[in-house]
C-alpha cells in the first residue's frame, strides 16, 4: 500500500475552517488598506523608475537577504534564531497550502514523496519550535538592551509556540490512533508527531480518547491560527513585517548608496525638508511600518554607543507613532529632538545592518533640511562651517592656508596651463588642513613617479558642498556644486582623482543628479593598480604593523573595502592587523555628517572610542615592529589623530598614500 494520509481525517465539517479563516483574512486585508491610505498621505515617490529592473534586482536581494537571511546572520545567535523561524514558518505555510490544494482539487501526495514531505515538514516544524524557544530565551534570559520588551512580543511568541505545539500534538494523536497500529514504518517519517504519539500511548490513551483528543486539538489549532490572523489585523502587530519588509525591500532606493535624496523644485519650493510628516514620500512612510524593533541599527550606531541621545530605532518608531496619531506640526523638535537629529554622523551603519532596508539617513536629513533652511537652526560649529562655505568656499573658518600652498617645490600643473588626463581634486581638507596637506603632497609625488598626467584647479577649486548637504543646507550645496560643474565643463574634465571619500562620494554619486557624470577614482583604487603594474616599486621592506580603519564614506557608502587593503598588502614587510569592528561593521571616526566642524558635548567622544579600539588592536599584535593606524580619508585622519591623543596614545595615524610613499619614494 502506498504511504498517504486522508486530508481532514477524523474531522467532521472540517471544510468550515476555510470560510471561517476568510473572516480574519478579510479584516487583515482591510487593515492593510487602511495603512495604505495612511502611507498615501505622503508625497509622491519620484525615484521608483522602471519596474522591470527593480523587480529583477529584488529577486537577487530576496535570495540573499530573504531566503538566505544574509544580513541577519551577521549576528550569529539572533540570525540563527530568525533563520529557524523564517524557514520553519515558510515550510508550515507551504504544507498548509498543499493540504488545501489536496482537499479542494482532490489531489493526492503518496508514496515516497508523501514520506519525504512528512519528514521535511516535521524537521522544519521542529526548527520553527526551536526558533521560538531561542527567541523566548533571548528575551527572558539574555535581555539585550536594544530589544523592547512589550506585550506584543509576548503575545506573538505565545501564539507561535501554541500553533507549533498544537500542530505536532494533532499529528501525534493521528499517528497513535491510525498510523502506528497499521503502518508503523510510515510514522518514522514524522519525528515530531511521533514523539507526541508515544507520549499519548505511554499515558494509556485508547482509540476513542485519541480520536476525541485529535478533534479537539484540530479545532483549537484552527482557532489559534484564526486568532493570530485576527490579532495581526486588529493590533497591526510587528508580525506585519512579513509583508511590509519585503515590500520595503522591493521599493528601496536604487540610486547609489552614498547619494542623498535631492530636493525637488529647489528654486520654486515654498518649504524645505520635512516641515510635517506629510512631507515624507509615501514610500518613506511605508518604511516606518517595516521596522521590526530588532535594534540592530541601534546596536551599531556610534552616536548611541557613545552615550548620545540618538537611537535610529527610536527615530523610526517615534515617527511611526506620530504618523499614526496624525501629527500635523513639524516633527523636528516635538517628535525628534534636535540633539537626536544633530547627533547623526551619517555613517550608514544603521542602514547596513537593517534587515528590512529602512532608510534612516534620508529621514534624518529631511528634518535637518527643515531646521537649516526654514528655521536657520543648527549647532554652533555647523553654523560657523556653513558661513565659511558661503563666504570663502570652504568650511575651515580661520585658516590662513591657501589652495595651492601645499604645491611648493612640486612642479604641479594647474588648469588652464593645458589639458590633462586627470583632474586631481584636492579637497578643502586636503589643501587647507596642515596634517592632511602632507597626504596630498605624498599622493602628488606618487602620481608623478607613476607617470600620471594630472592637473589641479588651485584657487578655482571650491568645496563640493558635501558638508552643506549633510548639515541640511541643500541650497548651498546646489550653489557650490553648480559652480564646480561649470568649472569642469570649462576645462572639459572627464576623469577625477581624489583622496577624500566625502569628495569622492559627492562627485561620483551626487553630481550626476545635476547632470555631471565623470569617472571618479579614489586613490585607494589606483595605488594597488600602480603597484601591480610596476609603476610604483617598493625599494625596501617596511618594518611596520598597521591596523586599518574603514572610512564610512569609502566603505559602507561605496563598498570600497578591499582596495585600501590591497594597496597595503602589496608592500613588503608590512603587517596588517584588523580591528574587531571592520568592513561593513566598521566603527565611525565621528567626523561625518558635519561633525568634523562641531564639538561633541554629550557622552563619550566617538573618535576616542574608535582610537581606543585601534590601540588595543595594536597592543595585541605580535611585537617586533613599529605600530600605526592607517586610513584612507582626511576626516578620519584628523579625527583619529585627535582621538589617539585623547586616550593618551602616541601611535601615529597614516594615510595609505603616506604608507606607500614610505615604501616607494626615496627618503627625503
Amino acid at each position: 500500500m502506498n504511504p498517504s494520509r486522508e486530508i481532514l481525517w477524523n474531522i467532521q465539517a472540517g471544510w468550515l475552517v476555510y470560510p471561517v479563516m476568510a473572516v480574519p483574512l478579510a479584516l487583515l486585508t482591510f487593515a492593510f488598506w487602511r495603512r495604505w491610505r495612511l502611507w498615501r498621505r505622503g508625497q509622491p515617490e519620484p525615484e521608483l523608475g522602471p519596474w522591470g529592473p527593480r523587480v529583477w534586482g529584488f529577486l537577487g536581494l530576496a535570495v540573499a537577504d530573504l531566503l538566505g537571511q544574509r544580513r541577519l546572520l551577521r549576528e550569529p545567535f539572533p540570525g540563527l534564531m530568525h533563520l529557524l523561524l523564517f524557514w520553519g514558518f515558510l515550510a508550515l505555510f507551504f504544507g498548509t497550502v498543499v493540504d488545501g490544494l489536496e482537499y479542494w482539487f482532490h489531489l493526492e501526495v503518496k508514496g515516497l514523496p508523501y514520506l519525504l514531505f512528512s519528514l521535511f515538514l516535521d524537521l522544519l516544524g521542529l526548527a520553527f519550535l526551536l526558533g521560538v524557544v531561542l527567541a523566548a530565551g533571548r528575551r527572558l534570559l539574555r535581555r539585550p538592551q536594544s530589544l523592547d520588551q512589550t506585550w506584543d512580543d509576548t503575545v506573538i511568541l505565545l501564539l507561535l509556540a501554541a500553533i507549533a505545539l498544537t500542530g505536532f500534538a494533532i499529528e501525534g494523536a493521528r499517528l497513535a490512533a491510525d498510523e502506528l497500529p497499521l503502518h508503523p514504518d510510515w510514522a518514522l517519517w514524522s519525528p515530531g508527531g511521533l514523539a507526541f504519539a508515544r507520549l499519548y500511548l505511554a499515558l494509556g490513551l485508547g482509540e476513542g480518547s485519541l480520536l476525541a483528543l485529535h478533534r479537539a486539538l484540530w479545532w483549537l489549532h484552527a482557532g489559534l491560527v484564526a486568532g493570530g490572523l485576527l490579532y495581526l489585523a486588529l493590533a497591526f502587530s510587528k508580525l506585519t513585517h512579513i509583508f511590509i519588509g519585503p515590500a520595503n525591500g522591493l521599493l528601496r532606493r536604487r540610486s547609489p548608496k552614498g547619494a542623498l535624496r535631492p530636493v525637488p523644485d529647489l528654486d520654486t519650493a515654498e518649504s524645505f525638508g520635512a516641515a510635517a510628516l506629510s512631507d515624507y514620500t509615501w514610500k518613506q512612510r511605508l518604511g516606518l511600518d517595516a521596522c521590526t524593533k530588532c535594534g540592530r541599527c541601534q546596536d551599531s550606531c556610534p552616536a548611541w554607543l557613545t552615550g548620545k541621545p540618538l537611537s535610529p530605532k527610536k527615530v523610526v518608531l517615534d515617527l511611526r507613532r506620530a504618523m499614526e496619531r496624525g501629527v500635523q506640526g513639524p516633527p523636528a523638535g516635538p517628535v525628534i529632538s534636535e540633539d537626536e537629529l544633530w547627533a547623526c554622523t551619517t555613517c550608514r551603519s544603521c542602514q547596513e545592518q537593517c534587515p528590512v532596508y529602512i532608510e534612516h539617513i534620508d529621514k534624518i536629513v529631511e528634518l535637518r533640511r527643515y531646521l537649516a533652511l526654514m528655521e536657520a537652526r543648527f549647532p554652533e560649529g555647523a553654523g560657523n562651517a556653513l558661513r565659511s562655505l558661503e563666504a570663502r568656499g570652504h568650511p575651515w573658518r580661520g585658516t590662513l592656508a591657501t589652495r595651492t600652498g601645499w604645491t611648493t617645490g612640486l612642479s604641479i600643473k594647474a588648469f588652464p596651463e593645458g589639458g590633462a588626463e586627470y583632474l586631481f581634486w584636492v579637497g578643502c581638507t586636503g589643501a587647507l588642513e596642515e596634517r592632511s596637506a602632507r597626504v596630498t603632497v605624498a599622493l602628488a609625488r606618487l602620481m608623478q613617479v607613476a607617470g600620471v598626467d594630472f592637473a589641479i584647479l588651485g584657487d578655482q577649486e571650491t568645496c563640493t558642498g558635501d558638508p552643506a548637504r549633510r548639515l541640511g543646507n541643500e541650497y548651498l550645496f546646489r550653489q557650490m556644486a553648480e559652480k564646480n560643474l561649470q568649472t569642469f565643463g570649462k576645462y572639459k574634465v572627464k576623469k577625477i582623482i581624489t583622496h577624500c571619500p566625502h569628495c569622492y562620494n559627492t562627485l561620483k554619486n551626487e553630481y550626476p543628479q545635476l547632470g555631471g557624470k565623470y569617472e571618479v577614482f579614489h586613490h585607494s583604487q589606483l595605488l594597488p593598480r600602480w603597484l601591480r603594474e610596476g609603476r610604483l616599486k617598493p625599494h625596501a621592506p617596511l618594518d611596520l604593523t598597521l591596523t586599518y580603519h574603514d572610512s564610512c564614506y569609502l566603505g559602507r557608502h561605496n563598498d570600497l573595502y578591499e582596495p585600501p587593503r590591497a594597496a597595503l598588502g602589496a608592500l613588503p614587510g608590512l603587517r596588517l592587523v584588523e580591528m574587531p569592528r571592520r568592513r561593513e561593521k566598521g566603527f565611525c571616526c565621528g567626523g561625518g555628517g558635519g561633525w568634523l566642524w562641531m564639538e561633541e558635548k554629550l557622552g563619550r567622544r566617538i573618535n576616542q572610542a574608535r582610537a581606543a579600539e585601534a590601540v588595543e588592536t595594536l597592543r595585541q599584535a605580535p611585537a617586533g615592529a613599529a605600530g600605526a593606524v592607517a586610513t584612507a580619508c582626511p576626516y578620519c585622519l584628523q579625527m583619529l589623530g585627535d582621538g589617539l591623543k585623547g586616550v593618551g596614545s602616541e601611535q601615529p595615524v597614516l594615510d595609505i598614500a603616506e604608507v606607500v610613499a614610505r615604501a616607494v619614494l626615496p627618503p627625503a
